[in-house]
């Protein structure tokens, strides 16, 4: 009698929403259709994927992928198939993806520190652990993910990764060309160029970079004509230049906070070349530590910086804030509380570098060096180049262990430069005005149509000795912490209003972002005066004002013309919302406070509502770019006080402690209407 077998195959395909389903060691059938016949091979799932149009979801665990002797990678994207992990593993197939928690149910992949961990293009990987990832030849570059041909890589946490190779564009733990990279966090990893990452042609976005080293360019990231938008970027070392990134080759980066990060030669937060632009962007604490080279904050060549904040930085030898050279520009740039030790507290500028419409304050060169120190603010002959500056304004800059006349406020070490259409006051050596550094240099300072505290020679300069010409100046040079509140707009008397030569101006707008010339001249420093004034409007759908009609809340500006030929600015704080007349009586009646204002910390912030809006309102903080960097509910209050007609007013505390020294506003929403705003300086 023969016997017959029969072997019983298991069709693998995907759930009926196209999704195969991955676990650490696989369970009932293997077939993939659900968590409980799940695969427990990545790769497997994948080319069952592609066969079946579908996508790859993989439980939290830990993947090795593929483990033989001679695998130079873990993983390998496929085209067309998206991979998503962070999942516990019982979610079902129409589970909102933004709801995984990647932290809590980590899904790992590990390389062993034997090879690349994933490696490839064409996809999107979202969710995932990718970690000891070591390069080997022939694939010499991202230690943690090799990424390229528009792929994607999202929501994932890269550490602990290393290219050991000694290349141009190593990358310890991305190396990405032509892809995206967002919402990432990437820690940890080391290489020769881009500890973190190094981006060709690509873009990295809402990332935080840190904790990761490069041995040449770009401790952080290197950025290489690629865009880098909206990422934190702190705590990184690198051995030479770009602490915490280098931005080279038509580069853009904006939006970004660069913090905390070191170098040992040039830009302890930013190295910028080649056409590079650094826009919006809050750099502060950063440090160059080595003698002989510059830029404590930034160190740019051939580049544009602008409208940025760099502050709190610290250069072992020159440029504390920003270190300027090749024909570089920094436009619209508050340069303030900077340090450094050879030269310019503030700035150095060589290389026919110009610096246009700044704010350059406080800052302060605190000289132990071999040579003679110059500059509070500004040291002008980086490597005997000349520079200029216009419409700039430079105060209560310091140099300290330094004779008179090595020039607090402007140095000199070059014939080539000039000063025009600018303010420069209350600078200081060792607490004796000293504007200039005239006495030791070879090249005075070619300066005109300036506002000078003590008058200098110079075409239509203006002395403003003993003159209060500022809304609330400094009490104290240097880059001290003071919680004092200073603001350097002209007050409507300023003598330096409409003194300026237009011929000088090159920007539209100055440092606040509005008109550059407001009546027919232009006016000295870095703000143009207006008369201000803040319209507070509530509508239910839309509302019209100077023919223009918004149907959105937010702040909206308008330049008008007054009788005397001169600019005036209103600015409409405009809330769109179903709040009814009687709320918003409530809230025109009554006022948000904020104290202590400024604050170094703590903020109480006491806002009078009805008690609809008490039930819903948050405190949402914004920094001057706009953007939301804290939201605070009302469970968080300490007190809360109801009158008799059941009015309430709610106090909240905010710590702005681990927030950037500058301006922020606190916005009360209720209902997602905005009932009130206040300003709050974080010193």
């Amino acid at each position: 009698m023969a016997l017959i077998s029969m072997v019983v195959v298991i069709a693998q395909t995907p759930d009926y929403q196209g999704i195969i389903y991955v676990t650490p060691t696989g369970a009932g059938t293997n077939s993939g259709d659900s968590w409980a016949n799940s695969i427990s091979s990545i790769a497997d799932a994948q080319t069952l994927a592609q066969t079946h149009n579908a996508v790859v979801w993989v439980a939290a665990g830990t993947y090795y992928g593929d483990t033989s002797a001679t695998a130079i990678k873990a993983f390998s994207m496929v085209g067309g198939v998206n991979v998503y992990g962070g999942f516990i593993g019982v979610e079902p197939g129409n589970y909102d993806l933004s709801l995984r928690d990647i932290e809590t149910n980590a899904t790992i992949l590990d390389g062993q520190n034997a090879r690349i961990v994933l490696n490839g293009g064409g996809a999107i990987w979202d969710g995932f652990v990718i970690q000891n990832g070591k390069t080997s030849s022939p694939v010499k570059m991202g230690g943690g993910v090799y990424l390229t041909g528009n792929g994607v890589l999202n929501n994932c946490i890269i550490r602990n990764n290393i290219s050991l190779w000694c290349t141009d564009n190593s990358a310890g733990g991305v190396y990405l060309r032509q892809s995206t990279l967002s919402n990432c966090k990437i820690l940890n990893n080391r290489s020769h160029d881009g500890g973190g990452v190094y981006a060709s042609n690509a873009t990295v976005i809402n990332c935080e970079i840190y904790d990761n080293q490069g041995s040449y360019k770009g401790g952080g990231i290197c950025a290489d004509g690629s865009q880098v938008i909206g990422c934190q970027i702190h705590d990184n070392i690198a051995s030479f230049d770009g602490g915490g990134m280098a931005a080279r080759n038509n580069s853009y980066v904006s939006k970004c906070d660069i913090y905390n990060n070191t170098c040992s030669q040039m830009g302890g937060g930013v190295y910028a070349d080649n056409n590079s632009i650094i826009d919006m962007c809050n750099i502060f604490e950063n440090t160059n530590n080595q003698i002989g080279h510059s830029g404590g904050g930034v160190y740019a060549a051939n580049a544009t910086i602008k409208n940025s904040h760099i502050h709190h930085n610290v250069a072992r030898a020159s440029g504390g804030g920003i270190s300027a050279t090749n024909n570089a520009i920094v436009s619209g740039c508050i340069i303030s509380y900077n340090t450094s030790h050879y030269l310019g507290g503030g700035a150095v500028i060589g290389g026919n570098s110009i610096f246009v419409n700044c704010l350059i304050s406080n800052n302060t060169l605190l000289w132990d060096y071999d040579y003679s120190g110059r500059a509070g603010g500004v040291f002008i002959g980086l490597g005997g180049g000349g520079g200029s500056l216009h419409n700039s304004t430079i105060v209560c800059n310091a140099a300290q262990n330094v004779a008179q006349g090595y020039g607090a406020g402007i140095s000199a070490g070059t014939s080539s430069y000039n000063v025009t259409n600018c303010v420069i006051w209350g600078n200081e050596c060792d607490g004796i005005l000293d504007n200039f550094g005239t006495t030791v240099s070879n090249y005075p300072p070619t300066c005109s149509y300036s506002a000078i505290e003590g008058i200098y020679e110079g075409e239509y300069n203006v002395d403003i000795s003993g003159q209060q010409i500022f809304v609330n100046p400094s009490l104290t040079a240097g880059a001290n912490d003071s919680t004092e509140y200073v603001d350097w707009h002209l007050l409507p008397n300023a003598v330096c209003i409409n003194q300026g030569n237009n011929s000088f101006v090159s920007d539209s707008t100055d440092l606040d972002g509005f008109p550059r010339i407001a009546c027919d001249v232009v006016d000295m420093g870095c703000y143009e005066f207006y008369r201000v004034n803040h319209v507070y409007q509530t509508a239910p759908a839309s509302y019209t004002w100077h023919g223009n009609t918004y149907t959105e809340s937010g702040d909206y500006s308008w330049l008008g013309l007054l009788t005397t030929h001169c600019d005036s600015i209103e600015i409409l704080h405009l809330t769109i919302g179903p709040v009814g007349i009687d709320d918003f009586n409530t809230v025109k009646k009554e006022t948000m406070t904020v104290y202590p204002n400024p604050t170094t910390g703590i903020v109480n912030v006491q806002c009078a509502m009805n008690n609809e809006q008490r039930e819903t309102v948050e405190f949402h903080v914004f920094d001057a770019y706009g953007k939301l960097v804290g939201i605070v509910e009302t469970g968080h209050a300490p007190s809360l006080q109801t009158d008799t007609n059941g009015n309430s007013t709610q106090t909240v505390q905010i710590d702005l402690s681990r927030y950037a020294p500058g301006v922020y506003f606190v916005k009360a929403v209720a209902d997602g209407n905005v009932v009130a705003v206040r300003k709050v300086v974080k010193r």
